[in-house]
């Protein structure tokens, strides 16, 4: 395959050129110009011994948002990161060919350790992570926030030859799939990690990265694809401290990535932490909701196919209920119901408007912009949509509509839609801009 390891080129100065220890907005592949990444080198790097490296997927193409999630736990355990400024959703060739620039590009610059490279992504980046580390024996594993298995939950891989970092919000739509994956992946005994952390669809936090990093490490260490050091140790004893003091499920998830490391010590006792009773109550809680949120998204489906007519009420009692005050595992539900629908509603756009399914897209589109919390962009990106379809009043009046709702980005808007430059209309909103 193409990005199977091979010798490192020959290196030139320290980080062709990159300074250490910052980060590189925008690095243009030598061998591709059309393809580009954001770059961190640890402040420690030397090309003297090769790093470990990290290929990053965002599905927005944010490689600058991408990478604060990712540079405080690189500088922490010497990861070289790369987020690619090309790939992103609706396209999967977009992402074939960044991680295939990145990758020949990494080998041509940087001290690339082969036998620790490893892919990260969220939501539909992190499908695209998952497809190329499970389909490689170049990659030692993969983190996978928001998004699991390429082909989704109810069609996951009959084998996994790598490790597996998994994490989502309380509040993310694809709890209920992190979950059923890592039920998956534990059932095939694959080592993995999985972290449930509060927030709603977003990349994960950046010290839930840093532990992913450093759980990777402590696997390379384990199994002979770095060298042991006191770390491991260390390591072993703070996980051990969490364990202690965590909640009872997550007390079960960091016993069961510990003894991933350890297991002569750990497997027994995370296979005990498994029994207890406070650990199987909360797992039974955690799989009520997800069945609960399965249930609604059936009926969701069963509204868009035969009664259209109910489903803005019933996202109105959706958005009632995840609209409380108080926080309640019935709140977190409805925000994952409810963010789970404005996904579907807005990302069905990339196959209808290769249909020139207009008025399809314009009714999911204009539900999707209803649901809280508001979201100037979504005005945004349907005015575009009415002026493809040639609705140019339709389109002025909804970028109004943007504008109002806080979209105030310029550039944007000029670029998107100069066939309106000379319209009075898009003329006087500009001049308020």
């Amino acid at each position: 395959m193409w990005w199977k390891w091979i010798a490192p080129a020959v290196l030139a100065a320290v980080a062709n050129g990159q300074t250490p220890g910052q980060v590189t907005e925008r690095l243009t592949c030598q061998a591709r110009p059309e393809q580009s990444y954001a770059l961190y080198l640890p402040s420690s790097y030397t090309p003297e011994r090769p790093w470990p490296v990290m290929f990053v997927f965002d599905p927005g193409a944010r490689a600058l948002l991408a990478m604060k999630h990712f540079q405080p736990g690189a500088e922490a355990h010497g990861y070289i990161v790369l987020v690619s400024w090309n790939s992103r959703n609706g396209s999967f060739e977009s992402s074939r060919q960044a991680m295939e620039a990145m990758w020949e590009d990494a080998r041509a610059r940087f001290a690339f350790d082969g036998r620790r490279a490893y892919t990260a992504g969220f939501s539909g980046g992190a499908r695209s992570a998952m497809w190329f580390a499970l389909g490689s024996a170049s990659f030692a594993g993969v983190i996978a926030s928001g998004g699991g298995f390429p082909n989704g939950p109810f069609d996951p891989p009959s084998k996994i030859g790598v490790d597996v970092f998994g994490s989502a919000g309380e509040e993310d739509f694809n709890l209920s799939e992190m979950q059923m994956m890592e039920r998956h992946v534990d059932k095939l005994k694959s080592p993995h990690q999985f972290v449930f952390h509060e927030g709603p669809h977003a990349w994960a936090p950046a010290p839930v990265i840093a532990d992913a990093m450093e759980w990777f490490q402590a696997r390379a260490m384990a199994t002979g694809r770095a060298e042991r050091t006191p770390a491991l140790l260390e390591y072993k004893r703070r996980q051990e401290e969490r364990i202690a003091a965590a909640p009872p499920a997550a007390q079960l998830r960091l016993a069961r990535a510990l003894a991933f490391v350890f297991p002569e010590e750990w497997e027994a006792k995370a296979a005990a932490i498994a029994k207890s009773k406070a650990v199987r109550k909360a797992l039974a809680l955690e799989q009520s909701l997800e069945q609960k949120q399965l249930a609604a998204e059936t009926e969701f489906a069963r509204l868009e196919r035969e009664d259209r007519a109910n489903l803005a009420a019933e996202l109105r009692r959706w958005a009632k209920r995840a609209g409380e005050a108080e926080a309640s595992d019935d709140r977190r539900l409805a925000r994952r119901v409810l963010q789970g629908q404005f996904a579907r509603l807005f990302e069905a756009r990339y196959s209808l408007l290769r249909k020139k399914q207009y008025t399809e897209v314009i009714w999911r589109m204009e539900l999707a912009a209803g649901i809280p919390p508001a979201r100037p962009g979504v005005w945004f990106e349907l005015a575009r949509v009415y002026l493809e379809a040639g609705k140019e009043k339709e389109a002025i009046a909804t970028l109004e509509r943007a504008v109002h709702a806080g979209f105030k980005d310029r550039g944007a808007i000029e670029g998107a839609f100069a066939p309106l430059a000379n319209h009075a209309k898009f003329r006087e909103l500009i001049a308020r801009l």
